[in-house]
C-alpha cells in the first residue's frame, strides 16, 4: 500500500450471520426485521447501507471506518 493510499474495510455481502432467530418482527441473528430480510436481495446500495447505518446506530454492528 502506498504512502495515498487509505485502507478502507468493506461490510461483508450481508449482515446474516446465518443464526436466524426471528422473535417478533426481528431477527436475533442480524437484528434486521422480517421484511428488511425479505427485500434485501432486491435492495439498491442506499437502501442497503440505511439498513446498516442503523444496526450501527443501535450497537448490532461494529461501525465501519471508511
Amino acid at each position: 500500500m502506498s504512502q495515498h493510499e487509505t485502507f478502507q474495510p468493506t461490510r461483508p455481502e450481508s449482515p446474516c450471520i446465518k443464526v436466524c432467530r426471528p422473535v417478533g418482527d426481528t431477527c436475533l441473528g442480524c437484528h434486521r426485521n422480517l421484511d428488511e430480510i425479505a427485500r434485501w436481495s432486491r435492495m439498491d446500495a442506499a437502501q442497503r447501507e440505511a439498513v446498516w447505518q442503523r444496526l450501527e446506530r443501535e450497537g448490532k454492528v461494529e461501525p465501519t471506518q471508511a
